[in-house]
């Protein structure tokens, strides 16, 4: 995986590796919510992203998202609207 580009988006939206795929963000809740929306459309419209990443997990204040499952719903669901 391209791990560089990784790094370089969760800096540049205010997350800090804390391992190996695991950031923790450091902003404000509108700073972290932009950052996870800069995330989706950079990450999930790459296929080298798609093809590997097998888990991402948002968590905040208790509540758990698979944010995979998710983005695969919301894909689905737009894809029968058409």
């Amino acid at each position: 995986m391209k791990w560089g580009i990784i790094d370089f988006v969760m800096g540049e939206v205010k997350s800090q590796k804390i391992g190996k795929g695991k950031y923790v963000s450091y902003g404000n809740e509108e700073e972290t919510n932009e950052g996870i929306t800069v995330q989706i459309f950079t990450f999930f419209d790459e296929d080298w992203f798609n093809k590997y990443a097998t888990k991402w997990i948002a968590e905040e204040d208790g509540f758990i998202e698979d944010v995979l499952a998710t983005n695969a719903e919301v894909e689905a669901r737009n894809a029968d609207m058409i």
